[in-house]
């Protein structure tokens, strides 16, 4: 009688965990369907990775790039500044230039005039 009522008790326990096993059998199913989305996201995860690791080395070589253009570009600037002095300083050459040729001339006209005068009372010349 004893291992009748043990049976007894292990049927009756049987019908009522069968359906907590059922539960548990589809939720272990929804596990794994989830785990295996989770394997496909971490799949599409790592290729996406490899990817922004592919374009950050691209943007380090054009960084380098910008860096090399920067520093060329600077170069540049100090060559202009350096030629719009020379430029300056040759149009205040040029200025002190025409100054002085100008003061010449004059110089030059006011010296025949003076000869032409002198020559003109010695009767030299005649105008």
């Amino acid at each position: 009688m004893n291992s009748e009522l043990l049976q007894a008790i292990s049927d009756l326990m049987d019908e009522k965990l069968e359906p907590i096993s059922r539960r548990l059998d589809a939720m272990d199913k929804r596990f794994d369907a989830m785990d295996e989305r989770l394997n496909a996201m971490e799949e599409r995860l790592d290729a996406m990775d490899k990817r922004f690791d592919t374009m950050d080395k691209r943007l380090d070589i054009v960084d380098l790039r910008f860096d090399r253009l920067e520093s060329w570009l600077d170069g540049m600037k100090w060559q202009q500044d350096y030629l719009s002095r020379k430029l300056d300083n040759l149009q205040l050459d040029m200025k002190i230039f025409e100054r002085t040729v100008t003061n010449d001339i004059r110089t030059l006209k006011d010296g025949m005039d003076t000869i032409t005068e002198l020559l003109k009372i010695h009767n030299i010349v005649q105008l």
